[in-house]
């Protein structure tokens, strides 16, 4: 699973720090105080990127994942 998450994280996680910093700055919190934040939502708002667009089948060439088309079996 994570090395399919590699790359839509990859795709999303700049824009996302943007944006939460850019929130972020009229707060006027401790420099400790916005990294934590930063961290946390980077981390959150990441892999729900990628666990929702790994659900919905037209997004997924979208982020960069293979289409399944249909179930593999698993091996013993």
């Amino acid at each position: 699973m994570l090395t399919e998450a590699v790359f839509p994280f990859y795709l999303i996680h700049q824009t996302i720090i943007v944006l939460v910093m850019y929130a972020l700055l009229p707060a006027g919190l401790p420099g400790w105080a916005e990294f934590l934040m930063l961290l946390a939502a980077t981390l959150i708002g990441c892999f729900a990127f990628y666990r929702i667009g790994r659900r919905v089948a037209p997004l997924r060439p979208l982020i960069g994942l293979r289409l399944h088309l249909r179930p593999t079996p698993p091996t013993l």
